[in-house]
């Protein structure tokens, strides 16, 4: 008797995305296989969508009763499109076409392969994003409105599951994303015309407002999420280049701890200037090697610290990175 599948939380799947592990179901097709990975990946990037931001701009682990402050709506944005950028390149080269992809899953081959697979069947369109921000360079159009065309208003994005969605963005690009889009596209010079999602309410309106202008402004100049390749190009603001500067950092961090084991995860909280990263191995530093890897890091400006592998909240990435309006002294 086949066992009823259990419904998988967002934890679960990203570490199975991690991990490399797709269900296909009995199929010898690659072409399907694919299919069901690529959607796979982009039902996680579709749904959860508010909860990636909760978890990209609140503390971890909360000191206090909850006060409803937030990082750097600027920062969070950042964070939130690179991780579009991330889901993509875990599971599809630049060359992929997506728009194939999305085809498939909406025959009756390819919903029966996802059904077998335990996949929701969702637009692609989070991981058109992902390529765009993740292989801009690459791209046969730099134009975000081109590359989006398939999935704007489109009617492979309505089913009964979205019907209550509040745009047809919304609708492709999931809750978050939609409005992101919404605004990159808008050519209009009044911003502000734009109606705030629903979930203002729970972020702050003045927050959400900023969040999707930042936002925006990465999705028109896809150069933001390459650091290395910002200055001369686009005017940065004084927070972005604080953003780049704790990346630079926290990536610095991790190569270290990658050339002793495996880093199964990271968190970061802290202030813009010396940022707090806790690291979780795939296996335990012997007391010399711990003893190396934090000599190796006591000049870096973070405060590092190695978490046991069993820490609670395992598989997320969460950034509380605080930012003052105005530089210190």
């Amino acid at each position: 008797m086949e066992m009823e599948r259990k419904p998988r939380t967002l934890e679960a799947e990203v570490r199975r995305l991690r991990a490399g592990i797709v269900d296909t179901g009995p199929t010898r097709d690659p072409r399907v296989s694919e299919m069901v990975r690529v959607v796979s990946a982009a039902s996680l990037a579709w749904s959860g969508q508010l909860e990636r931001v909760d978890r990209f701009s609140l503390p971890l682990l909360s000191s206090g009763p909850p006060n409803g402050e937030r990082a750097s709506a600027r920062t969070t944005s950042w964070f939130f499109l690179d991780q579009l950028a991330s889901d993509y390149r875990r599971v599809a080269s630049p060359e992929l076409d997506l728009r194939e992809v999305e085809a498939k899953r909406n025959s009756d081959d390819g919903a029966t392969a996802l059904t077998r697979a335990g996949v929701l069947n969702r637009p692609v369109a989070p991981l058109a994003v992902g390529q765009y921000l993740a292989f801009h360079e690459r791209a046969t159009h730099r134009d975000l409105a081109i590359v989006l065309e398939p999935w704007i208003f489109s009617p492979w994005n309505f089913s009964e599951e979205a019907a209550d969605l509040e745009s047809p963005y919304a609708a492709a690009f999931g809750i978050v994303l939609g409005p992101l889009v919404q605004e990159a596209l808008d050519k209009s010079q009044d911003h502000t015309s734009m109606a705030l999602p629903s979930w203002a309410g729970h972020v702050g309106d003045l927050w959400c407002e900023e969040f999707l202008a930042a936002g925006a402004q990465i999705l028109k100049y896809p150069e933001l999420l390459s650091p290395s390749q910002i200055e001369g190009q686009v005017d940065m603001t004084s927070r972005q280049g604080a953003v780049d500067v704790v990346t630079e950092t926290i990536n610095h961090v991790v190569e270290l701890a990658e050339s002793f084991r495996r880093v199964e995860d990271v968190r970061v909280s802290g202030t813009w200037n010396r940022p707090k990263i806790d690291l979780i191995l795939g296996d335990a530093l012997r007391p010399e090697e711990f003893a190396r890897f934090m000599d190796s890091v006591r000049n870096i400006p973070a405060d590092v610290m190695i978490l046991p592998a069993n820490f609670g909240g395992e598989g997320t990435l969460t950034v509380e990175v605080v930012q003052p309006d105005e530089p210190e002294p």
